[in-house]
């Protein structure tokens, strides 16, 4: 009888800080900061982008043989977005990473769960960060979307980075690529099938480069998921023309 009391006075407790918490700090969307709204509210989800479906085995956004969005990769064997980078996609990034929203690593996470449908995977791996950006942000945000995806088994450690870069965004791909080049280290992990989680695949360069380190690891496949993808301007070119690139 005393347990289910102090059960129900914690249950009570939880539910009064928790009032208190929302008086404080009124939940409210992170893209156009509305109160009492969900961390994506449904006019802002609304403005998310489906991207095209491409007969691309890699990249399932291109045709096969255009060659534009992956055409360069060598490594990584598959790669897959929830939305297109550009609008809602590319803010609610921004504001995990650099507004600490960390609230939004659930919605996010949820529409990243629907792209590994019928994939084939031993663990997931998020894709690491230097030290020192960690240390001045507070969090891995491929962490946190690797662990609310609750697709499968999370292993950390697994590859880490020696080296850190520009901010990606600040650069052309293949100046991306070329400073990826060696910026990271992995233990072995002969004969796995593995899955790289992101919050975005800008380049594509951050991807690949863990794909070739895990590979020379003795990883058999590698495949990448993330919230969103920044399109080629060649590929967007080609989708407002309507024709395609030989």
């Amino acid at each position: 009888m005393s347990m289910n009391w102090i059960s129900e006075a914690k249950t009570y407790l939880k539910a009064c800080s928790k009032g208190f918490e929302d008086l404080l700090f009124p939940p409210q969307c992170c893209i156009c900061r509305e109160l009492e709204r969900p961390p994506i509210c449904v006019e802002c989800a609304a403005g998310l982008k489906p991207l095209r479906v491409g007969s691309c085995e890699r990249c399932g956004i291109d045709d096969a043989g255009d060659q534009i969005v992956c055409g360069w990769m060598s490594s990584v064997d598959l790669i897959r977005a929830a939305v297109d980078y550009e609008g809602v996609g590319g803010s609610a990034v921004k504001h995990l990473k650099f507004s600490r929203s960390i609230e939004l690593s659930d919605p996010m996470a949820g529409r990243m769960r629907e792209t590994t449908e019928g994939l084939s995977f031993d663990y997931i791996v998020p894709v690491p960060i230097h030290w020192s950006r960690r240390s001045q942000r507070g969090f891995n945000q491929a962490e946190l979307l690797a662990d609310r995806a609750r697709v499968g088994s999370v292993r950390r450690g697994l590859i880490e980075r020696t080296r850190a870069t520009w901010p990606q965004a600040r650069t052309t791909g293949e100046l991306r690529r070329t400073a990826l080049q060696g910026a990271f280290r992995s233990k072995p992990c002969p004969g796995a099938r593995i899955l790289l989680v992101d919050d975005v695949i800008t380049s594509g360069g951050t991807v690949e480069a863990c794909a070739q380190e895990l590979k020379a690891r003795g990883a058999a496949w590698v495949g990448a998921i993330a919230f969103a993808i920044e399109l080629p301007h060649a590929f967007r070119e080609r989708q407002a023309s309507g024709s395609r690139i030989p």
